[in-house]
């Protein structure tokens, strides 16, 4: 659980209930041109990869570690060190998808190496699509998403679960990464 939302009828917090996404998508505008707004109920991470594997040939990652609870670990944004196969991507996000989908304290990029698109899994469990939108809506129609409006709740929480700190410096550790500090977007 990523974040929560107080309990109806309890004070701020003092209960709190999982927030789901009803399975829904859409379009928002950029700067330059579109993206898709992606709120699935589940399968986060198997959705980006089924989107990403779209793309063909191989993949950037970047690790935005926001919060750390790990003295050692420093916060800031991990880049692989170099682009990866599709099925090196799936081993990294299966290792990982149950932190990746469980904690609050990270984000989570895929980026296709030949730029056909890019992936963004925040920590709001919502998934920002650049690239060929019509394709991303094919697919996000054939697995039960349907186009609607997205909002996060508001008040909500965030949650860093001391069952996942090993994790942390685990994927922290997974590579050499090339680190470079948070930036203003990664709030």
């Amino acid at each position: 659980m990523k974040f929560s939302v107080p309990k109806p009828g309890s004070e701020e917090f003092a209960e709190e209930l999982p927030w789901i996404y009803p399975n829904v998508f859409a379009r928002e505008p950029t700067s330059t041109s579109e993206r898709l707004c992606i709120a699935p109920s589940y399968g986060h991470i198997e959705l980006m990869l089924d989107l990403a594997a779209a793309w063909g040939g191989e993949y950037w990652l970047l690790y935005v570690l926001k919060l750390s609870r790990r003295q050692n670990n420093q916060m800031a944004r991990y880049q692989s060190p170099y682009p990866i196969a599709l099925d090196h991507l799936r081993e990294f996000c299966w290792e990982y998808a149950d932190y990746l989908e469980g904690d609050g304290r990270h984000h989570f990029w895929i980026a296709s190496s030949s730029g056909a698109g890019q992936l963004v899994y925040d920590n709001h469990n919502l998934i920002f699509a650049y690239g060929n939108l019509e394709q991303y809506q094919t697919l996000l129609l054939q697995r039960g998403l349907q186009a609607g409006e997205v909002n996060i709740p508001a008040p909500h929480a965030h949650h860093y679960h001391d069952h996942f700190d090993d994790i942390e410096s685990k994927i922290v550790g997974h590579w050499e990464w090339s680190l470079s500090p948070l930036q203003e977007i990664d709030e």
